[in-house]
């Protein structure tokens, strides 16, 4: 009688998928996963002003140790008339999971303004945070842009170094393949009101595994090993909206 009902219960848990689990990351245990390796000479710092062609923004303590927490450190650059800003991300070992992993850097984030306010709107069209997203580089539209990081009182990892330098304004200003983002290409997001989301992928769609869905090959690689985004159908009721 135990053992049936104990089956009964089990059945009944799967069956009804009525079971909530919820965990806690822990990233004091976490693999190093970083991304990019450290820039040699490079010292961190917290804020400061820069000006010139080209140069670093690393954070506190970088190379030698982690960031506080409870950082707001601001840094200024200017670049000459007729120019514009691109930043790219060398080296990032900070908390919590970007955009395209469904956060919004709401632990310790780095925020790009295009303009010196922070009510100007961000390069990138995102905050920049986590340990394993290689990000596009982004450009400014500005000569003079604000740098932003500010850490909570959680987790506090290696750092960033970002480096910048002052470029004539891109002619193509968006350029992405999906292949060097973990997910979205930068400045994308799910919508909010969206009841099924893009999802990041290579190769045939789980639901084609043994049937013809999905591509063989990208235009990227022509091969199976390039990525793509796609929206998986299978199973949503009529009336749902993906955006």
């Amino acid at each position: 009688m135990g053992k049936e009902l104990l089956f009964a219960v089990t059945l009944l848990l799967v069956v009804t998928g009525i079971i909530n689990v919820s965990y806690k990351s822990n990233f004091s245990n976490r693999t190093k996963r970083a991304i990019g390796t450290k820039p040699p000479g490079v010292q961190g710092t917290c804020g400061g002003a820069r000006r010139g062609r080209s140069g670093y923004i690393a954070s506190q303590n970088f190379p030698h140790g982690n960031y506080p927490a409870g950082l707001n450190c601001n840094w200024t650059i200017v670049v000459r008339t007729g120019y514009v800003i691109k930043f790219e991300f060398r080296y990032m070992d900070v908390e919590d999971a970007p955009v395209q992993k469904g956060s919004d850097c709401g632990a310790d984030a780095i925020s790009i303004y295009d303009g010196t306010r922070i009510t100007d709107p961000l390069v990138g069209g995102q905050k920049f945070c986590g340990p394993d997203t290689v990000f596009n580089p982004v450009y400014s539209t500005k000569k003079r842009v604000r740098l932003n990081f500010k850490t909570d009182f959680s987790d506090q990892f290696e750092g960033f170094a970002i480096f910048w330098s002052a470029v004539r304004p891109p002619s193509v200003s968006f350029n992405c393949d999906f292949e060097s983002l973990n997910g979205l290409c930068v400045g994308w997001t799910q919508h909010s009101s969206a009841n099924f989301l893009w999802k990041h992928h290579s190769g045939r769609t789980p639901s084609g595994i043994m049937s013809a869905t999905g591509p063989t090959n990208d235009h990227t690689h022509q091969s199976a090993d390039g990525k793509y985004l796609y929206i998986e159908a299978s199973g949503i009721q009529p009336g749902k909206r993906a955006i």
